[in-house]
């Protein structure tokens, strides 16, 4: 992000309509906040294939702002293309994004039931991917509780604000492929 650049944040709330309701509110929460930070910030929203148009759209509307926001629908090669960071659901996504170099939050809730007993069987140091590829906490993870909007939102601004470590964290994500 070169100085004085409008930052451009992709939100990957997922493929899956629970992961939508659950991520999307989310998300766009803290993109809210982030336009208190970044005045100039532009949003871009996918929306994967397998998910009703209408879904996301009945949630934009319930969190306005005031950052141009464009809905992309079909895949997510535009996002990677046009944005500086995207605040990504834990999966495959996250994948993609890396190989891209694509800086990002990763972001994951479930029921809390879920999460309890995936808890108990899965030992592992971090969820996401990108992080069990490198083997440590490449991008910042925000899983169940502190996938929270103020907690979103501080991360993505501390990458926003550092165009360095923004640039140095593109370069570690290539080494990914």
């Amino acid at each position: 992000l070169a100085a004085g650049a409008s930052p451009v944040v992709g939100l990957l709330p997922g493929s899956r309509e629970g992961e939508i309701r659950r991520l999307l509110p989310v998300m766009l929460q803290a993109a809210r906040r982030l336009e208190n930070q970044f005045k100039s910030i532009c949003l871009q929203v996918s929306v994967a294939p397998t998910v009703d148009p209408k879904l996301v759209d009945g949630i934009l509307r319930r969190f306005p702002g005031r950052a141009p926001l464009t809905v992309v629908a079909g895949g997510i090669a535009p996002i990677l293309r046009d944005c500086h960071l995207v605040l990504a659901a834990s999966g495959t996504v996250t994948l993609e994004a890396a190989i891209g170099g694509m800086p990002m939050v990763i972001v994951y809730k479930v029921s809390p039931l879920s999460y309890r007993i995936g808890k108990a069987l899965i030992r592992v140091k971090h969820i996401s991917l990108v992080n069990l590829i490198a083997g440590r906490e490449l991008v910042p993870e925000l899983i169940q509780d502190a996938a929270n909007p103020a907690n979103i939102a501080a991360a993505a601004a501390a990458l926003l604000a550092d165009p360095k470590r923004l640039s140095a964290l593109r370069t570690e994500l290539l080494t990914i492929r």
